[in-house]
């Protein structure tokens, strides 16, 4: 397309969209052959043509190295009022992209060759000529003549349709294709009979039945047999043209029910008409769940709270009854609620289940020095207490510390508390030890106080029993605990 003077000129390329893919193209393209290679008398020929068709259309006459461009391609390509292109050897391309001009160059050689056929025929991007993008199908014939040296090529004659909108429409098809296929949702369509017509990767993943298993089947193979009725109503709706969503319940090939949220619409034809139905389902499962642990957890959280309430009030009353002061009074009570907040802690860290029986002593003795190996040691074998008794066990155990921290084991350097615990035979329960060594000497109190109380009292709690032994050279608590009151792993 640097030179007008033989066949290695740039030819423009026959632009209808597609051999055999577009029937007035094909149909242009026939007229547009039908021109006598008269030299110039075929051009009102091609101008009937492209008035008829609307397709852009050129001319190169190879002999009287003349071309002629027609109004439709000139309006295709967006050419200036007034610009002359006649003898523009480098139109075509110069609008093409470099990538594709040596492929152009290649092709065209090709069908100007007087061995070949004479035909072109490729797609193009382009930029036209006010610098929008654009796609054109070139399609184009060139006719031989017998000359002195031989046969040379003598006429092209040829077509240029736009086909930016089919184009763009197969981009995006096959963007629209890739979402469908990398979808987790299942989504597929159905006829207007309600046969399943395509069917993606993540329905397979939902419901188990390959592509090819679903295909040509209807989409009841999807109902629940007491949904069968919804399933039915659903696409009568949909096929009359609404846009449907609903969470139901669909049946897996394996025939589990699976919850599902249904986004469905009706497909339609170019001339509007309903042809079937698209749909989205999306699995719930997960959802569900979540939104039954959380209704759970708020009955739990409702339930505890009144208990954690009917217990501070018990003891207050109780702390009260036992304390000589105000002072006294808020020191005991304060110490206790925090005793409980601790325990509600690790509720919440495992959903209100309960608790680790080494992490609930871990927090309630971290106020008085936590372990250190020397004054406080705790061991045992891994066990899960129900929320009622951590509860229970967490006040004892507060008590015993404080207790220890003020007259015991724990207000005095040499002292120490070593807490231990074992399963009972036959999987009756828990048996736990408080043994405090190297503290003041030991004596039993005249008076039962508010911590001895709580301490007596706990094993009934726990379904066992609780024993207090006052040991001259240490106080001894031990405590049993029923089955019951533990969880296995499975029971979490």
């Amino acid at each position: 397309m640097t030179n007008d003077s033989g066949p290695e000129n740039r030819v423009p390329r026959d632009t209808a969209p597609g051999r055999g893919d577009n029937a007035e193209g094909a149909a242009a393209l026939d007229l547009a052959r039908a021109a006598e290679p008269a030299p110039l008398g075929g051009e009102e020929r091609l101008r009937l043509v492209g008035r008829v068709t609307g397709f852009g259309l050129f001319e190169i006459d190879w002999l009287a190295r003349r071309r002629y461009w027609s109004p439709e391609l000139r309006a295709l390509l967006r050419v200036p009022e007034g610009m002359d292109i006649s003898t523009d050897n480098t139109l075509l391309e110069r609008i093409l992209s470099e990538s594709q001009r040596e492929r152009m160059r290649e092709k065209l050689k090709q069908s100007l060759a007087p061995g070949g056929d004479g035909e072109y025929e490729d797609e193009h991007e382009v930029t036209r000529l006010d610098g929008t993008p654009a796609w054109i199908l070139l399609r184009g014939k060139t006719f031989f003549a017998e000359t002195e040296t031989g046969r040379a090529p003598a006429r092209t004659i040829g077509l240029v349709v736009d086909i930016t909108a089919r184009k763009r429409a197969e981009e995006s098809n096959a963007l629209l294709a890739s979402v469908v296929m990398a979808s987790s949702d299942a989504i597929f369509s159905a006829d207007a009979n309600r046969i399943i017509q395509t069917w993606n990767e993540g329905a397979r993943r939902l419901y188990g039945y390959t592509k090819e298993e679903a295909i040509g089947r209807p989409v009841g193979i999807l109902a629940p047999d007491h949904l069968r009725e919804e399933v039915d109503a659903l696409s009568e709706r949909i096929i009359r043209g609404e846009h449907v969503y609903l969470e139901t319940e669909r049946r897996h090939k394996s025939g589990r029910l699976i919850p599902v949220g249904i986004s469905s619409s009706p497909i339609r034809a170019e001339d509007g008409r309903i042809v079937g139905l698209a749909a989205v389902h999306r699995d719930m499962t997960e959802r569900r769940r979540y939104e039954e642990h959380l209704d759970f957890t708020l009955r739990e959280l409702s339930h505890r709270t009144k208990n954690v309430l009917a217990v501070v009030q018990a003891l207050a009353r109780q702390i009260i009854r036992q304390s000589n002061s105000l002072a006294a009074f808020e020191t005991r009570f304060s110490g206790c609620v925090q005793a409980l907040a601790y325990c509600h802690d690790l509720l919440v860290q495992h959903d209100w289940k309960g608790a680790n029986l080494d992490d609930l002593i871990r927090v309630q003795l971290a106020p008085f020095g936590g372990f250190d190996g020397a004054k406080l040691s705790a061991h045992g074998p891994p066990v899960f207490l129900k929320p009622p008794a951590m509860q229970s066990l967490g006040l004892a155990l507060h008590e015993l510390a404080t207790n220890a921290a003020k007259h015991g084991a724990l207000s005095v350097s040499a002292g120490s508390v070593a807490i231990s615990w074992a399963r009972l035979e036959n999987d009756r329960g828990l048996r736990l030890s408080w043994v405090e060594r190297g503290g003041p000497r030991v004596r039993r109190p005249r008076r039962e106080g508010f911590g001895l109380v709580v301490l007596r009292r706990t094993g009934a709690a726990l379904d066992g029993e609780a024993t207090l032994d006052f040991q001259p050279e240490g106080f001894v608590w031990t405590v049993t605990i029923g089955a019951q009151q533990m969880a296995e792993r499975g029971e979490r």
